[in-house]
């Protein structure tokens, strides 16, 4: 095979994985079980990899009286198991695990962001909705009072660049939890053909998962602004497609009564 004919076919195998990433992802959301959450947007809107909002749920943090196993037996980074149940319109947590709920209710995975006496934070993997730019600028004029998103996004920068050159990097080219997570696919079968060795890929997952912990932090540092959020005691509202696995895809942002999806 010459050069030209590998090239055409290293493409079109991107291509195909690419086409069957969407494919399968676009099947587990029409086969996942709908559910509403309700959040408050933390920052509001970036302009990379077109506009999204950033959201953080009410679950996102659980006392930890809902945690049914030892408190000694979690640490950061960590699995977790949110098993929720329907209580009005919303679904809210009724107890946690450390381990895969078995024959149980409606259920979502996620990772151990912050764990303090009280309570533990959680990421779930859903924390960004993609807005069309016309949304984006319909929730943005709604939403907020004095700065403009631009101005938001440039201090947004701004903090990202203070963490350092690495994790700035990171932040600009849209990496993220859902992008590793197809990475971390790969790096497993290389693993298998003897490609990368177990410690390689140990060192990279611990690399990208200090990272994305870092950029969440600062991503939810207040604005050192008086700008305030108006009718910020309405509920904004995501409906969620989870997976019997314990997977969330956002599927439809509800807020002042219109959906965006």
């Amino acid at each position: 095979m010459n050069r030209k004919s590998l090239f055409i076919a290293v493409i079109a195998a991107q291509l195909l994985f690419l086409t069957g990433m969407i494919i399968f992802h676009r099947a587990r959301i029409q086969s996942g079980t709908r559910i509403l959450l309700e959040t408050t947007p933390v920052d509001p809107f970036s302009v990379f990899r077109g506009r999204y909002i950033d959201l953080n749920y009410k679950i996102s943090t659980i006392p930890l009286g809902l945690l049914r196993e030892d408190q000694a037996r979690i640490k950061e980074g960590d699995d977790i198991y949110v098993i929720l149940e329907k209580k009005g319109r919303f679904w809210e947590p009724v107890f946690v695990e450390d381990r895969l709920p078995i024959n149980t209710h409606i259920f979502l995975k996620g990772k151990v962001s912050r764990l303090t006496s009280a309570d533990l934070s959680i990421r779930y993997g859903m924390e960004s909705f993609f807005l069309s730019e016309a949304s984006a600028d319909e929730i943005e004029g709604n939403r907020w009072t004095g700065t403009d998103w631009q101005t938001q996004q440039s201090r947004m920068d701004q903090r990202l660049k203070n963490l350092g050159e690495e994790d700035y990097r990171i932040y600009k080219a849209g990496i993220n939890e859902w992008w590793f997570k197809t990475l971390d696919e790969e790096l497993e079968a290389w693993r298998k053909e003897g490609t990368v060795t177990p410690e390689q890929i140990a060192a990279l997952r611990e690399k990208y998962k200090t990272a994305f912990l870092r950029i969440h932090a600062a991503q939810q540092q207040p604005e050192q602004t008086a700008q305030q959020p108006i009718d910020s005691q309405i509920p904004m509202t995501v409906e969620v497609a989870v997976t019997p696995d314990g997977q969330g895809y956002p599927v439809k942002l509800i807020w002042q009564g219109k959906e965006y999806k």
